[in-house]
């Protein structure tokens, strides 16, 4: 059985769970990648959870919901962030919202970047995985035999993974997530902060998305 099929079984299975009867998931999928990324991720980490104890999948769903925020959209209006406004100031966007649901799936579970790409081809979004998703996701990826500094000044090469590990980094400084906060606890908030702040001295995140929030309010009125 194919990865994609797996995934499209697993799903199935709720869904009739739920009482939704039968539902063509695959055909489904070929129009959305962001949902296809949603499948892959809840499917991947199925069986995983945080260390306080909650699905390990609501971290992707954080950061997703942290860019969704930066871009003032919500996931009823994915589509509606002004694109042309992005370009203009240079903000990464094309592969970011499955960036930031996939960014663990190939580093924490069984999947690997062939598995991906494979299901991205047969829901026909192979472009899209190939020009927009897979260096950044490699360079995502931490092999943890590499020393973290290492990690990240490779990752800060690639703009678009910057973003998405400065995401990554602002949903795990979530302290009310966690299930304590000692002194580990504020060492490693010290390290995440620390990181942020050496992404966006270099990319300007913040000031750039809190500009392009401000241009689109300007320009809707």
């Amino acid at each position: 059985m194919s990865r994609l099929n797996e995934i499209c079984e697993y799903e199935l299975n709720k869904k009739l769970l739920e009482g939704l009867g039968e539902i063509d998931i695959k055909n489904e999928l070929k129009e959305d990648p962001v949902a296809l990324a949603i499948y892959i991720g809840n499917y991947a980490h199925r069986n995983q959870l945080r260390v306080n104890g909650e699905k390990y999948f609501n971290h992707p769903i954080s950061c997703f919901n942290i860019f969704l925020n930066m871009i003032d959209v919500t996931r009823d209006d994915l589509y509606d962030a002004d694109i042309k406004l992005l370009l203009e100031l240079n903000i990464p966007f094309m592969g970011v919202y499955e960036l930031c649901l996939l960014h663990d799936v190939v580093e924490d579970t069984d999947f690997t970047i062939n598995d991906l790409e494979e299901i991205f081809n047969e829901c026909e979004l192979g472009d899209l995985f190939t020009k927009h998703i897979k260096e950044e996701l490699i360079l995502l990826t931490h092999d943890k035999s590499e020393e973290y500094d290492i990690y990240l000044n490779r990752i800060l090469t690639n703009k678009k993974a910057s973003l998405v590990k400065m995401l990554d980094m602002m949903s795990n400084s979530r302290v009310y997530t966690l299930d304590k906060f000692g002194e580990k606890e504020y060492e490693r908030g010290l390290y995440y902060y620390n990181s942020i702040y050496k992404i966006n001295n270099k990319y300007h995140f913040i000031e750039t998305f809190n500009t392009y929030r401000n241009m689109k309010k300007e320009r809707a009125n």
